[in-house]
């Protein structure tokens, strides 16, 4: 399992596929310039993703946390899963001994959730929108940062910023508690193309 860096940098794929995605991840994990790479692509099939980590050089295959699909660990040595509004539940059928486990979160109490639960141990959860989202439109803050603050350090689960969060924005996550910053636009072109599904 990877170890997780003190400020761990997330690269979320954007949702749609796009030509060349797979040497853009490659590079980031291989450049350290992101350390986990979320692969997110809610509205397309099993093959596609397929063809994305077939491409993957295997030694990186550990950086690598899937939103969807989770079947293609069987495959692959993937090595996180993130649960989600669309998979909010571990699939039963699959041997997680080794897989970093992560949540989407919404509110403190979904976070506070997460760490009360004693069944599932996560790796680490996102929580979102912290700042106005740079890539989706009108989906703006809904956090008081100090608040945050106050709520984030009696909480043990490392809890990673999404939502509006750039380089520039570290020092200032840091220092509220957060352990580390997810980001998209970042990372990857804005004008992606759809490949076929």
């Amino acid at each position: 399992m990877t170890h997780l860096s003190d400020f761990l940098r997330l690269a979320i794929s954007p949702p749609d596929p796009f030509p060349g995605e797979w040497e853009i991840i490659t590079l980031l994990l291989r450049s350290n310039d992101a350390d986990l790479i979320h692969l997110r692509h809610p509205e397309y099939s099993e093959d596609t993703l397929r063809r994305i980590l077939m491409n993957i050089p295997e030694e990186l295959m550990q950086n690598i946390t899937l939103h969807d699909h989770f079947r293609l660990l069987n495959d692959f040595p993937v090595g996180g899963i993130h649960l989600n509004s669309r998979n909010p539940s571990l699939p039963s059928d699959l041997d997680l001994n080794h897989v970093r486990i992560s949540r989407s979160c919404h509110s403190i109490s979904e976070v506070k959730e997460c760490q009360a639960n004693e069944r599932l141990h996560y790796s680490y959860v996102t929580l979102s929108p912290i700042f106005n989202s740079i890539s989706k439109p009108g989906y703006n803050a809904s956090f008081n940062l100090k608040e945050i603050e106050c709520e984030i350090s009696g909480i043990n689960l490392p809890v990673i910023a999404l939502g509006g969060v750039t380089e520039s924005k570290f020092p200032l996550l840091k220092s509220i508690g957060f352990r580390g910053a997810a980001m998209l636009g970042a990372y990857f072109p804005a004008d992606t193309k759809q490949q076929e599904r």
